[in-house]
């Protein structure tokens, strides 16, 4: 959340964050934007003055990361691509941009 903290205060965004001990089952190894990119996204279509809600907590033995926001929602089909990296719902607020220095008159 460090790359977004500008955002949030620009947007009044509140977070609240709620997390139990669950030592023992989280992996040093594992992917570390499995739990940013939600995070990140949250804060990207957050409202203006919006809530995000962060909770970590055990259940049956795993580890659950769970992250709530009152942004636009993702369409079910669409909700699996969050934990990848540059993907955006089709109904996002995101439009293509030319490259710096590209000339779109060719």
């Amino acid at each position: 959340m460090n790359d977004r903290k500008l955002a949030i205060v620009a947007k009044g965004i509140r977070i609240e964050l709620n997390c139990e001990h669950v030592d023992g089952l989280l992996r040093r190894r594992e992917d570390p934007r499995g739990a940013r990119q939600p995070a990140s996204n949250a804060v990207k279509y957050s409202p203006e003055k919006g809530l995000i809600s962060i909770k970590l907590y055990k259940e049956r033995g795993d580890a659950v990361f769970e992250v709530m926001d009152e942004g636009p929602g993702i369409p079910p089909t669409e909700r699996e691509k969050i934990f990848e990296a540059f993907t955006a719902a089709p109904t996002s607020r995101c439009r293509p941009s030319r490259a710096a220095g590209s000339d779109s008159r060719s």
